[in-house]
């Protein structure tokens, strides 16, 4: 009895941490958001291969063409990961779409040149007792920035503190800022 137990709870604790998607083009899941609109969300990243990521702006499925304009929850919670573009189709990343807790932690992210605003979400919660934003857990050395990032300015009342996109990364060595950002006050708070 023990053992069934302990099984079922590796199946039920598998599950809760397994991302959602519905088919797979490349080495990315996909969800789609709407047929109509003709709209899709990474939701997987496969580990393996080199680890570099780029995520495509257009994908084709069933002889469908899609345009890839969200990160999923837990999308990039994948092992083995050395860099992720962003394209500037990429509208929203949901809340914990860069939760990764793995030991090789993701060493680059690069967030697309764009005109067009990102909104990264934040993650409402902590990692090791640490409040974190949206890349908080990557611990990524390099950073290029090529938008706006919009985010919701929550603020835990506890402690008073902000869940900022780069909030609880304290591992950076390298950030680029692009030609269209205009406004880079969530990397640096003064007024708490």
């Amino acid at each position: 009895m023990k053992n069934f137990l302990l099984a079922l709870l590796s199946i039920f604790s598998f599950t809760a941490m397994a991302q959602y998607y519905e088919f797979m083009v490349g080495e990315f899941g996909y969800e789609i958001i709407s047929l109509e609109d003709r709209t899709v969300a990474v939701g997987y990243a496969e580990p393996g291969g080199s680890g570099v990521y780029v995520i495509p702006e257009k994908i084709t499925y069933s002889d469908v063409e899609f345009s890839v304009i969200r990160i999923d929850f837990m999308a990039f919670s994948t092992w083995g990961i050395k860099s992720v573009t962003i394209p500037p189709s990429i509208e929203l990343i949901e809340p914990a779409g860069f939760w990764n807790t793995s030991y090789e932690r993701i060493e680059t992210i690069i967030i697309s040149d764009s005109p067009k605003v990102l909104d990264c979400t934040c993650i409402s919660g902590t990692v090791n007792n640490t409040y974190t934003g949206q890349f908080g857990t990557t611990q990524c050395k390099n950073v290029y920035i090529g938008r706006d990032l919009k985010y919701d300015p929550f603020y835990d009342d506890d402690y008073n503190l902000p869940y900022e996109p780069f909030f609880g990364l304290n591992t950076l060595e390298n950030i680029e800022i692009g030609e269209y950002v205009t406004d880079i006050t969530h990397l640096e708070r003064t007024d708490l």
